[in-house]
């Protein structure tokens, strides 16, 4: 018999770690390099009058990275495709491979086993599921396995990569393989650094407070229409803050926040990150006045005893 069966919700996981593990280490390049020569808020890299120079020496040195991050893409896809197929049954990512029968009581493992080439992964997905994977998918899985045989083979890359093609290639790979969107929820469960999990206290360390500074980067560098298809809505529409997610931020080591919900009714919103419902209300007497912004509404969570916070600017609502 064959032991040790992969499952599609493990290797789809596994797939998203790997993302956005290669998601991390893009961000880092920039935030080390606006760390480094002392950048101010809102100021890019790449658009920098004052550092040009520097900036492309560094993504000179950065290419080999960069080539390995490429690499950490296209294996990602190739365990979301394989996942897609498991869906249906693991025994078809081992079509037009042949599988030792053996006699007697011996057991084969799944993973010494040789599956599906990569490069027919794509077409097998669409025989053998129905999941809508479009045919314009197969021109970004194979610019990005080509790139990945160069260094994996040859030891070689194109020195033509920025951290803002690698985010491109990320983005229009979630689209095609996880059309549902929820990248941010997706990006807090299944981040790619897992193992500084142990270290999470919501004080000194949490996922929470490492995204959302994330997010002040990220979103200039994701297109409007990517955007919306990650998310669900458009960039302007997430301007609410959550009281669950900012409860969990690392507040011993950094204070600030991000909005990470958007309004769905007159009295509700919705959390991107968390994906809790939020309740809406209109600040009564009880509440003293905002001091950092003028607003007539507050967001109360509706499945936590998470403080009561401004939704425009997170500030905390303390009773008068």
């Amino acid at each position: 018999m064959i032991e040790n069966l992969p499952s599609a919700e493990e290797l789809e996981e596994t797939a998203l770690r790997i993302h956005f593990d290669a998601w991390h280490r893009t961000i880092g390049l920039i935030f080390d390099f606006s760390e480094a020569y002392q950048l101010e808020k809102g100021e890019e890299p790449e658009s920098s009058d004052d550092y040009q120079e520097e900036w492309l020496e560094y993504l000179l040195g950065s290419q080999a990275e960069m080539g390995a991050i490429c690499s950490s893409i296209q294996h990602s896809a190739e365990l979301r495709l394989k996942s897609i197929i498991c869906t249906v049954s693991p025994f078809l990512l081992l079509l037009n491979n042949s599988v030792p029968l053996k006699g007697g009581q011996t057991s084969l493992d799944f993973a010494s086993l040789r599956t599906i080439d990569s490069v027919d992964l794509p077409n097998a997905v669409r025989t053998l599921s129905d999941f809508p994977l479009s045919n314009a998918f197969d021109l970004h899985f194979n610019e990005l396995r080509r790139r990945r045989n160069q260094l994996t083979h040859l030891g070689v890359h194109q020195n033509n990569l920025t951290p803002n093609n690698l985010i491109q290639f990320m983005n229009t790979q979630y689209n095609f393989l996880w059309p549902d969107g929820r990248w941010l929820y997706r990006r807090t469960i299944f981040d790619g650094n897992s193992a500084r999990r142990f270290f999470n206290d919501h004080r000194y360390a949490s996922v929470e407070t490492d995204v959302m500074i994330e997010l002040a980067t990220s979103i200039p560098r994701i297109a409007n229409v990517d955007f919306k298809k990650m998310f669900g809505f458009k960039k302007s529409a997430m301007n609410i803050y959550c009281p669950n997610c900012m409860g969990l931020r690392a507040t011993k080591w950094h204070s600030g926040g991000h909005p990470t919900a958007v309004q769905t009714g007159s009295k509700s919103a919705t959390c991107l990150m968390c994906e809790q419902s939020l309740v809406l209300e209109d600040i009564a007497q009880e509440y003293t006045k905002c001091d950092s912004c003028e607003t007539s509404m507050l967001v109360i969570s509706t499945t936590t005893d998470a403080d009561s916070l401004c939704s425009s600017c997170g500030e905390v609502l303390d009773p008068s």
